[in-house]
């Protein structure tokens, strides 16, 4: 999907539906209102867009890969945010924790590049694919219109967070 037909609320629509399925098929607890337990996912999506927009794409990105303790998790919310995997344990106990959630976030970047067709997926690591496109766009002009539109996507995931998961009696 190009830059030009990306439609960035049905994308966040869709992102958080594959994550909602995948965590739910994961075993992820389940309250009495239907919403999934992820103290730490439903954090960081109502913590990212201010981040984002504070700060900028680049060092939200770098943030989110560094506070990730085990980068295979990243690569697996990459896989879930585009449909391609249907459940993720290491996801599921990543968002759960205290202080997660940071993979969810660093993998729905990745994604948002990826589907905007900025930059080209490569093989290896989805953070050393994050670093490098982000590079990219900085040096080819096209940072500040895709962090816009990432931005956008953050923000409406948000929603779709807060309408899935249960909000924590205590947000980090």
């Amino acid at each position: 999907m190009a830059l030009q037909t990306y439609d960035p609320v049905v994308a966040a629509a869709k992102y958080a539906t594959n994550l909602y399925e995948a965590l739910k098929a994961s075993g992820a607890q389940i309250n009495n209102d239907k919403r999934i337990e992820a103290r730490g996912l439903y954090s960081r999506a109502r913590q990212f867009p201010s981040l984002l927009a504070q700060s900028g794409l680049i060092p939200v990105a770098a943030f989110s890969i560094a506070k990730t303790e085990d980068l295979m998790t990243i690569d697996e919310a990459f896989e879930v945010y585009a449909g391609l995997r249907i459940r993720s344990e290491r996801l599921k106990k990543e968002s759960s924790e205290n202080g997660g959630g940071y993979a969810a976030m660093a993998g729905l970047i990745a994604r948002v590049l990826i589907d905007l067709e900025v930059c080209k997926p490569e093989q290896g690591p989805v953070a050393v694919f994050l670093s490098k496109c982000l590079v990219d766009l900085s040096q080819n002009g096209k940072l500040l219109t895709t962090e816009s539109i990432v931005l956008t996507v953050i923000q409406e995931f948000k929603k779709y967070i807060e309408a899935f998961v249960a909000k924590p009696e205590r947000e980090e």
